[in-house]
């Protein structure tokens, strides 16, 4: 994979940085593959809802935190929201 369009090969920087940064990406691929081997999808979802929930602080958006943040139970289970508000577990 090619990091850096058109390289100087005449700089000693430009002429090493392609394997240097390709050591340095494989690296992080393997360290993220190892988080992400130890996460579940209930843990991607709570990682959702705080972000989300950090992002509705931020900018103050109530009716977004309250449809978004809601329609999940504490297991991680999608629930339906009816029009009068009501929610209920949804189709896996």
């Amino acid at each position: 994979m090619t990091y850096i369009k058109n390289p100087n090969d005449e700089c000693i920087v430009g002429r090493n940085i392609e394997p240097v940064l390709s050591n340095l990406f494989t690296d992080m691929e393997k360290q993220v593959e190892v988080r992400l081997a130890g996460m579940t999808l209930t843990d991607c979802i709570k990682a959702m809802k705080n972000m989300l929930r950090q992002i509705i602080n931020r900018e103050g958006k109530t009716k977004m935190k309250t449809a978004v943040l809601n329609n999940y139970d504490k297991n991680g289970t999608k629930l339906e929201v009816s029009g009068d508000g009501s929610s209920k577990p949804g189709r896996p």
